[in-house]
């Protein structure tokens, strides 16, 4: 017997589904490479960064700080939201211990 009748549930991913730090840390790593590769940038200085501005102050205007921090061309945002939206993992993204549990109760 259900104790609830849905046609769907929706679940927010990040910090939901899974901590959100294992995507965005991901990202800025990708960041990190594009930054490197196309201005004169050493490897890890964008990534550590952009950890460093998401710990201390979160996602806002994060890449805005970034162009500033590095002279960057503000122009550039739009690739790195780019990377942001589309990295690719080759391993899978762990969920919170929970969520697998309740998303099983919900359709048995």
């Amino acid at each position: 017997m259900k104790l609830f009748e849905f046609d769907a549930v929706l679940f927010d991913l990040d910090n939901t589904i899974y901590n959100e730090k294992q995507y965005l840390y991901k990202a800025y790593e990708e960041i990190d490479m594009f930054c490197a590769a196309k201005f004169d940038i050493q490897r890890q200085d964008v990534y550590s960064f952009l950890i460093k501005h998401f710990e201390v102050i979160g996602r806002s205007r994060l890449f805005n700080s970034l162009c500033e921090e590095f002279k960057l061309p503000e122009h550039i945002i739009i690739q790195l939201l780019e990377i942001l939206r589309t990295v690719h993992f080759n391993e899978n993204i762990q969920t919170f211990p929970y969520f697998l549990p309740l998303a099983r109760s919900l359709v048995s």
